[in-house]
């Protein structure tokens, strides 16, 4: 029994004094007279070819490396070209700068860790597509000299017979390539799905074909040859 007392006595006072030294860089936080200038950006290498973006009217938290996200010290919105600041920041701390939204439909996150010793005027936070709360894929498609394919027709069945015949009739989705030679699908049943592929012209048709799965989470990135 006293040993199971001293046990819980143990745990308590560490308990405590964790709690003390987070209240202790909270009330240090709210003294500081640092400033931290920033700006949101997001990576879209789902409908484009990842290019870096400007992302405004996001919502930006920061806080301690520890807490991820599950607590912060403050928030605020990014103004329309994504520029933010947070103020009464600490020297020699560790922070987490993070942010998350949602662009045409696609999840995207940002964690950044950060230490000032000053006024910071340049710190980026990039956000990537979440590979943890979405799922799905995306095809970059070209041809046998590796030229991109654009408006080529996606069809992706769930059905291997169905997928068998030159048609896209009873495909599961059908999609269309943009002026990137990309097409993606966000959020499906995982699976494993046929996809089948016709692009080019009139007078010079391709086609192509592929197996994918499709889990839970994660999102799939393939590029797809079509030929003569």
């Amino acid at each position: 029994m006293k040993s199971f007392l001293t046990i819980a006595l143990i745990i308590t006072t560490t308990l405590f004094l964790v709690a003390c030294e987070k209240y202790k860089k909270a009330k240090n936080d709210a003294d500081g007279n640092l400033y931290l200038h920033g700006r949101v950006f997001y990576n879209d290498d789902i409908t484009t070819t990842g290019t870096v973006k400007q992302l405004g009217k996001t919502v930006v938290k920061i806080g301690y490396p520890a807490d991820n996200g599950v607590n912060y010290l403050y928030t605020t919105t990014a103004d329309d070209e994504g520029y933010f600041v947070f103020k009464n920041l600490s020297s020699e701390t560790d922070y987490l700068i993070l942010a998350d939204s949602t662009v045409n439909g696609i999840k995207f996150t940002g964690r950044l860790p950060i230490k000032i010793n000053a006024s910071l005027d340049t710190a980026r936070l990039i956000l990537q597509p979440n590979e943890v709360t979405q799922n799905g894929f995306v095809y970059t498609v070209k041809d046998n000299l590796g030229g991109i394919v654009k408006d080529c027709a996606v069809c992706v069945f769930s059905s291997f017979v169905l997928a068998s015949r030159d048609t896209c009739a009873g495909s599961t989705y059908q999609l269309t390539t943009s002026e990137y030679g990309r097409a993606n699908k966000m959020n499906i049943s995982p699976g494993t799905y046929v996809t089948v592929f016709r692009g080019g012209s009139d007078t010079l048709i391709l086609k192509g074909r592929d197996t994918i799965t499709i889990t839970a989470n994660g999102i799939v990135r393939k590029s797809v040859i079509i030929r003569r």
